[in-house]
């Protein structure tokens, strides 16, 4: 009740009038406030989706821009007229090569597990 009387308090010395100050229309008001916070904690655990987190996000943004960079790297040798660098870029051996130090270089900057 200590709460609820300062609370009431504080709104008469802010010029509330009386009727939004007495104790019913404050216990009133929170008793609403906890009753919405209680249903949105339940809708919370009812519709529990697993949330992506931004830096997930944006980890799987960099391994696309990533992989698509290293795919034109290898087009763009061959367009030039290095068939050989080409050929020995697009190797299966290099191209793991390329995924493990990407893959280090994204744990790294975005501490994936």
């Amino acid at each position: 009740m200590d709460v609820i009387d300062a609370i009431s308090e504080k709104r008469i010395n802010d010029g509330e009038g009386k009727s939004y100050c007495n104790r019913t229309a404050i216990a009133l008001e929170m008793l609403k406030l906890g009753s919405r916070i209680m249903k949105k904690n339940i809708d919370k655990d009812s519709n529990e989706t697993p949330s992506i987190s931004v830096d997930d996000k944006l980890a799987l943004i960099a391994e696309s821009v990533l992989k698509t960079e290293y795919f034109t790297n290898t087009i763009f040798l061959g367009g030039r007229g290095d068939i050989d660098k080409a050929k020995h870029q697009g190797t299966e051996e290099n191209y793991q090569k390329y995924l493990s130090e990407m893959k280090y270089k994204l744990n790294y900057f975005f501490n994936q597990k």
